[in-house]
């Protein structure tokens, strides 16, 4: 961690373990992030300033990413590749189910709901429907589609907290070269 005005790195955890994924509670006093210390992928959070405690595990039936939600009380995570979206109190403590067909990094939140791309449901053309959750009536809406593939593997979308602005990551171009290494025995 780097504090905004510069200066050195400090390293937040040491354990022998995958860590990934890290967000900033609203307040700006927890990191989550996932980590398989536990054995498995897991939402773990961690004091953001000193005094450094050790890491706390929040969920134990899988986590993968997370963010909590602009009001400070629940976080919102994805359990797995396809697990799709749940929820908790950020304290800790059982998951609920969101959405079923959210993938890890295809969602963000805004104040009064969640975007996500629902690449399940792509058209042949390849277009994914970009979809709003809201919180108040609990129903689906397609608000657009990004036409073009995407990077599944890291966060793909971000949404201000008014959720008036989205970007998304998308891959406009690809390449690859073919190397030949001669005599290499």
């Amino acid at each position: 961690m780097v504090g905004s005005e510069g200066g050195p790195p400090k390293q937040l955890t040491t354990e022998p373990s995958n860590d990934a994924r890290p967000s900033f509670s609203r307040d700006g006093r927890w990191i989550y992030f996932r980590s398989d210390r536990s054995g498995s992928q897991q939402i773990w959070k961690i004091p953001s300033s000193a005094p450094f405690r050790p890491a706390v595990q929040l969920t134990h039936n899988g986590g993968y990413d997370v963010d909590e939600a602009p009001d400070g009380k629940l976080l919102y995570y994805t359990k797995s590749q396809g697990g799709g979206l749940w929820s908790m109190p950020v304290e800790g403590g059982e998951g609920t189910p969101v959405l079923e067909q959210v993938g890890s990094g295809l969602w963000a939140l805004a104040e009064n709901g969640i975007y996500y791309l629902d690449v399940a449901a792509r058209s042949p053309e390849g277009a994914a429907p970009l979809m709003w959750f809201s919180f108040a009536t609990h129903k689906l809406v397609q608000v657009g589609a990004v036409r073009k593939p995407i990077i599944a593997v890291t966060p793909t979308l971000s949404v201000t907290t008014d959720g008036r602005r989205i970007a998304w990551a998308q891959i406009d171009r690809q390449q690859s070269e073919i190397m030949l290494i001669d005599n290499f025995r």
